[in-house]
């Protein structure tokens, strides 16, 4: 498998420890997704509510649309915060190397 921009600036190991102490010590959901939206690390700190009440129900699921996974549309040219249809708000963080996006940091699920 190829590697992308940024697991060629990071090791996935070094994105996935980083993510999962910004996880703990912010108390959100944290992923990070390569420029094309793909997932690059696996979710730190995944929320209760939405780990249990809406990943695991058909219903929840179809509602949320794996929002947490998507870079949000207008995250390209710096941070964007948005709410998901079940009230999550989640924020999108794009990585910028030279004017160039070659990822983003989608954290959240914070109930508000």
């Amino acid at each position: 498998m190829k590697k992308t921009l940024l697991q060629e600036l990071l090791e996935t190991y070094q994105l996935q420890h980083t993510q999962d102490v910004m996880a703990r010590l912010l108390g959100v959901g944290i992923i990070t997704l390569d420029a094309n939206g793909n997932p690059v690390t696996k979710h730190s700190n995944l929320s209760y509510y939405c780990n249990q009440f809406i990943a695991q129900n058909e219903i929840g699921c179809k509602l949320c649309n794996n929002r947490c996974q998507e870079p949000h549309p207008s995250s390209q040219k710096g941070y964007t915060a948005y709410s998901c249809p079940l009230g999550l708000t989640y924020f999108t963080l794009p990585f910028i190397v030279n004017t160039k996006t070659i990822g983003y940091i989608n954290g959240g699920q914070v109930l508000t």
